[in-house]
């Protein structure tokens, strides 16, 4: 694996992977403040796809030109599967179709090895590169470019109300683009009153829903990320470091989560269930059933299925930077 390869283990490796260098912050950077994991138990499931041809894709040729001046080829941004449309930098369109054939950057069309093989003899950096004239989509690329490179996860809810007080004219809301008025008002009551009621019943079975309204609703009421962060009423839990995340994966449970956390000094996994819930009665019968087993940790294959104290457990020195020499990523 890369992860592997870089000197990355076990699920911090896997979580550190996917918050720098995939689209994945845009499902994590926003959750619940019961969530004590990153990606949930994407880590040792295969139900999602990080940012691959499965998704069209898109690149910008003024960034292909300077890749290929700077290091000999070019490579595609994380955010080309993030819905932006615009490069930041430097602030023209993001391009979905091969400028040469027409063929979008999917498995549909062109697989994504057409960034560094090119279109029959032509590279992408050679294709023209269009102005943007579209001011707001330039700030909504720059917000979502800028909550990428946040070092927190900020609470759901806390970042809900924040957008709630922030509403401005019906008439401002409807010209940026806002679906309506009304529906703004009535996204934000059924997913604030939800959350509400999910929390006070610590149901798991939600963990990672309503984070799409912020990404919907920030842009359009906020001039960038740091505004809106500053907005967001400081409380218990309302940020978290994000890496303080990225060593536990969700194990099981439905309402009632359940969590290891890997210990790298020991090669051990810890189990817990900190927030149990009262719509899942039956949950002290998993605590039973687990209180007693050791679970090793940094070994996908172990942690899918070798749950038994006969599993190899597999010390690992704490995770580290990449173990490459001669480069600056």
């Amino acid at each position: 694996m890369v992860c592997s390869a870089l000197g990355w283990f076990g699920c911090y490796g896997f979580n550190r992977m996917v918050h720098n260098h995939t689209s994945y912050p845009k499902n994590s950077l926003f959750k619940s403040r019961q969530d004590i994991s990153y990606s949930q138990e994407e880590y040792f499931s295969n139900g999602f796809v990080y940012s691959t041809g499965s998704e069209c894709a898109s690149y910008c040729p003024k960034c292909a030109l300077e890749d290929v001046d700077r290091v000999g080829f070019s490579y595609w941004r994380r955010t080309k599967c993030a819905s932006i449309n615009i490069c930041v930098k430097h602030n023209v369109v993001m391009r979905r179709n091969c400028p040469f054939c027409g063929k979008l950057f999917s498995y549909e069309g062109h697989d994504l090895d057409v960034m560094w093989n090119g279109c029959d003899g032509r590279h992408l950096s050679q294709a023209s590169a269009i102005p943007n004239t579209n001011e707001f989509e330039y700030k909504k690329a720059k917000f979502i470019n800028d909550a990428f490179g946040c070092e927190y996860v900020v609470c759901i809810e806390a970042a809900l109300l924040a957008i709630n007080a922030k509403y401005i004219s019906d008439r401002e809301i409807t010209r940026l683009g806002a679906r309506s008025p009304s529906q703004f008002r009535s996204d934000m009551r059924h997913a604030i009153e939800k959350l509400s009621t999910w929390r006070d019943h610590n149901n798991g079975a939600f963990l990672g829903v309503h984070s799409s309204l912020v990404w919907m609703y920030a842009p359009l009421l906020y001039d960038d990320f740091s505004d809106f962060i500053k907005d967001i009423r400081p409380s218990i839990m309302a940020f978290r470091d994000v890496k303080s995340l990225w060593a536990a994966y969700r194990s099981g449970g439905r309402e009632s989560a359940e969590y290891i956390e890997e210990d790298y000094q020991t090669g051990v996994g810890l189990w817990s269930c900190p927030y149990q819930s009262d719509l899942a009665p039956l949950w002290r019968t998993a605590l039973e059933a687990r209180k007693n087993k050791i679970y090793p940790c940094c070994n996908l294959e172990a942690n899918s299925g070798a749950t038994s104290r006969s599993a190899r457990h597999v010390s690992r020195p704490p995770p580290s930077v990449p173990l490459i020499r001669g480069c600056d990523w």
